[in-house]
Order: structure tokens, then sequence, then C-alpha cells
């Protein structure tokens, strides 16, 4: 079950979340679905909301995509590390646009069920994407992070 969620979450990254292409969703977003990026974001519920995340994440972020660099599972839960990148085109929350390319990092632990992203929490590093659109910043050339290359095996075989 582990190695299929992980399956999963990858390949959504790499059909849905990399592309902007929501007619796929529903063969890993459970129907009754709940996305919790509180306090900074909101509650997300159903699959339309889903599809709202997505295509607000490439309204906001030209050539918006993501890099998985670990990911873990254990029963229904996965944990992925991953980096964030485009360019701000768009209104973020109350961030005008800047044309400038932000990268930043986010942890997520996904609950499936049914074999379906069923819940998902998040915490995004949002103060260094704000920092990279303009905020006074700290030193913003910290390393990358490292991918697993187990990771990428199993991207590649997708």
């Amino acid at each position: 079950m582990s190695e299929l969620n992980k399956r999963t979450l990858l390949t959504l990254n790499k059909v849905v979340w990399n592309t902007g292409d929501v007619s796929r969703i529903g063969e890993f977003i459970h129907d009754d679905f709940i996305a919790d990026y509180r306090p900074l974001g909101s509650l997300r519920q159903g699959l339309e909301d889903a599809k709202k995340m997505v295509l607000g994440a490439h309204e906001t972020f030209e050539d918006f995509h993501e890099e998985m660099h670990d990911v873990i599972a254990e029963g229904d839960r996965v944990v992925a590390h991953f980096t964030i990148t485009g360019r701000h085109v768009g209104n973020w929350g109350t961030v005008p646009p800047t044309g400038k390319l932000l990268r930043y990092e986010e942890i997520a632990v996904f609950h499936f069920k049914e074999e379906k992203i069923f819940y998902q929490r998040g915490v995004v590093d949002n103060l260094r994407a704000l920092y990279q659109a303009g905020s006074d910043a700290p030193e913003e050339n910290s390393p990358s992070p490292r991918t697993n290359p187990e990771v990428t095996k199993l991207q590649q075989s997708l």
C-alpha cells in the first residue's frame, strides 16, 4: 500500500500539478478531499477546490513546477518535501505580480483513503517566497535541497 500511495502522489505531481491539467485529478484525489494550509491558507474541500488549487498555482506562477526531494510512506500516509518554482505573474493573496522567479519549499503530509488522497496538510515556506518577491530578506542563496536518488528513480519509471 505504501509504495502504491507514493506512486499515486508522484503521478499526481507529474500529470496534474506540473502541467496544470486538472482533467485527471479525480484519479488521484478523493471526492471528499480536504486540504489544510491554515493559518496562512484556507481550508479547501472537494474535487472542485483541488482543481482550483492547481489552476490558481498556474495562474499565479508562470512555469509553475514542483520538484520532489523526499517522499516517505507508511501505511495510509505519505510525507513529501519539495521545492516550488515559478515566475510570479498573478496576484498571490495580497501580493501583486512582481515578474520575479520565486523558489521556495513545502512539506506536506498526505492521507490516503480508497487509494486516493483524502487529506493533505501542508507547511509552506511562504516567508522565503515573500522575501524573493521583494520584501527585505536575509541571505537568499541557501543551498538547494538534495533530491533523494530513490525519488528520482521512481519518478523516471512513471
